[in-house]
């Protein structure tokens, strides 16, 4: 398997951010190790990627998914230069798009990712269907009531094939610290396995993602803005467009890191 070139997809980023005037940044950037282990993790299990598998529950890091389909050829050059323009069916948030696989989960309210990716994981499972679910949430997330209504019933259901990738970049603590609660789920939900890693460590979360058990939440550690210490922790970058000096001081943090 080829290794995928996170600097590549990063600097794809800031390029739709500039085109577009539009995205979050800071998101995007704290869930493209996250994308490429989901991928790895179906290559290796599957010998196919299916993006109908996945369901990225932040939307708003909508940016990082358009680059990386891209980057594995998936999503054409012309989509791409069309995403954030006026009448385009590719926005700041993901889009639903009848019979496109790549598509198959529009989001916008925070929070409803995890209850559609359990609906999607109890349906394989009554057609028989072994294949893996990947649902990606916000740490934000974590404060809407769906998110808990879903853990109960994962708890019901422990036999489904499902894995839940919480992405822990600390963005909400400034306002509902949540990070504190979320290490100690395996307290209350105890037919759920859960793990606590580095969420910017590929071949860590591939090991996560390729244990034997059935459901499994993972609360993947990043920093918002990873790896340019001018947006790391950084408020400022969550829905910022860089100018031309930003931009091009970036490009160099990406590439030096």
């Amino acid at each position: 398997m080829d290794k995928i070139n996170s600097k590549v997809i990063r600097k794809k980023i800031l390029d739709l951010l500039i085109s577009s005037g539009e995205g979050h940044l800071g998101s995007s950037f704290s869930i493209i190790e996250i994308m490429i282990a989901i991928y790895q993790a179906q290559i290796t299990r599957d010998d196919k990627f299916y993006p109908e598998k996945i369901v990225l529950s932040k939307g708003h890091a909508s940016y990082a998914y358009y680059a990386f389909l891209h980057y594995i050829g998936m999503f054409s050059e012309s989509e791409l230069l069309s995403v954030g323009k006026n009448g385009s069916k590719f926005y700041g948030h993901l889009p639903y798009i009848k019979e496109d696989k790549r598509f198959s989960f529009g989001s916008g309210s925070l929070g409803h990712g995890m209850p559609f990716s359990l609906g999607l994981s109890l349906a394989s499972h009554y057609r028989s269907d072994l294949q893996m679910h990947y649902c990606i949430v916000g740490d934000g997330e974590a404060n809407e009531g769906t998110f808990w209504e879903s853990l109960l019933l994962m708890n019901k259901f422990p036999y489904l094939n499902l894995r839940v990738i919480i992405d822990c970049n600390n963005s909400s603590e400034r306002a509902i610290p949540i990070i504190e609660i979320l290490k100690n789920l395996d307290k209350s939900f105890q037919e759920i396995e859960f793990i606590s890693l580095d969420g910017h460590d590929i071949e860590e979360i591939l090991a996560a993602l390729n244990s034997k058990s059935k459901q499994l939440i993972i609360l993947c550690h990043t920093i918002k803005g990873y790896p340019c210490p001018s947006l790391m922790n950084n408020p400022i970058w969550h829905h910022k467009t860089p100018n031309h000096e930003e931009y091009q001081k970036l490009i160099q943090e990406i590439e030096s890191a």
